[in-house]
């Protein structure tokens, strides 16, 4: 019993390859032929690497194990951002240009007047749109550099 599958098994193959090799050289164009190859090596193309590309690979990997003068750059990942959408007149926008002007934190932001922060927003080519906004932004950021979000929430109402 079990030859018996092993032989349908077998025929089946060779069977699926005739019908292949017929479909092929039988009903196909040559053209056909031809672009299904081409589709086939540039396929293989572009999932290997070129040999110039593994010599600067290997190269650059040569480089860095030869010079030990050369050192890991460490990032500094521990730059404290805070949230500046949860103040009050502050979008992504205005939040993203404020960072923009290396003012992370809620206590850096804090020690700007509303005034100031306006100027170096402007100067580094900000568009401003709710100027009056400004005046509370500094008291925001003072009650959240502290962690007083009650105190926070109940003069977001009042404003």
């Amino acid at each position: 019993m079990t030859g018996n599958i092993v032989g349908v098994f077998i025929l089946g193959i060779l069977a699926g390859w005739l019908a292949e090799w017929l479909f092929i050289t039988f009903v196909m164009d040559k053209k056909q032929i031809n672009s299904v190859e081409t589709e086939k090596a540039s396929q293989t193309q572009i999932q290997s690497p070129s040999v110039v590309e593994k010599e600067k690979i290997a190269a650059t990997k040569k480089t860095v194990m030869e010079n030990p003068q050369v050192q890991a750059v460490e990032l500094d990942n521990d730059v404290k951002q805070d949230d500046f959408m949860q103040l009050k007149g502050i979008g992504p926008k205005l939040s993203a240009s404020i960072k923009s002007i290396n003012i992370n934190r809620y206590d850096e932001l804090a020690a700007l007047s509303g005034e100031e922060l306006l100027e170096k927003l402007e100067a580094s080519g900000a568009i401003v749109v709710n100027r009056p906004a400004f005046v509370h932004i500094p008291k925001q950021a003072a009650l959240a550099a502290k962690g007083d979000w009650d105190a926070l929430a109940i003069l977001k109402m009042s404003i």
